[in-house]
């Protein structure tokens, strides 16, 4: 077995040809570096190895973020994680999707008031042994990936002394509803 990791960008697991990437770089020898998502662009034809990194990074003014994820072979294969000022790890994130029985996985984050934020979104290749729909064991899946300021419903409760006022404020739609992939 040989392992052969690109620079400092990663390290060879012991007694294996696997090379673990350092956060932000991705690759079978970890030679790519994060890539950028553009907002409400459907990323396709991404792939992710089993146990490997894929980083992006996207910017937003917007109060809320949203990203979603379709495998498009395996179901529960991957993960999706997100985080701001660095890239996530295993570790390390702020927001995270790891259901292993679905093949649409969601991460969001929702601040209250819009600012310039820079996300990194890691999706990682889970450790489990997953098989694909025809139930060939997989090394590589592929996913479509998006990223959105998503429609908001929140419900604002005002108490006085003499009532109680509701307001509903935006839609309220399913996770799936809300993403085209």
């Amino acid at each position: 077995m040989t392992c052969s990791c690109v620079g400092d960008n990663g390290y060879c697991e012991p007694g294996s040809d696997v090379c673990v990437c350092n956060a932000g770089w991705s690759g079978i020898t970890c030679q790519d570096h994060a890539s950028i998502l553009n907002m409400g662009q459907v990323y396709t034809q991404q792939s992710v190895e089993q146990y490997q990194w894929k980083y992006y990074s996207i910017s937003s003014n917007s109060s809320a973020m949203l990203v979603s994820l379709r495998e498009t072979s395996t179901r529960g294969y991957l993960w999706l994680f997100m985080s701001q000022g660095s890239f996530p790890t295993l570790e390390n994130y702020e927001e995270a999707d790891k259901e292993t029985n679905t093949n649409f996985h969601e991460v969001h984050a929702v601040f209250q008031r819009a600012e310039v934020r820079v996300f990194y979104i890691g999706v990682y290749g889970n450790p489990f042994g997953v098989r694909g729909n025809d139930g060939t064991p997989f090394s590589i899946t592929g996913m479509r990936i998006y990223s959105s300021r998503p429609r908001l419903r929140a419900t604002i409760i005002t108490f006085s002394h003499s009532s109680t006022h509701t307001r509903q404020l935006g839609p309220l739609r399913s996770k799936q509803q809300q993403s085209p992939i």
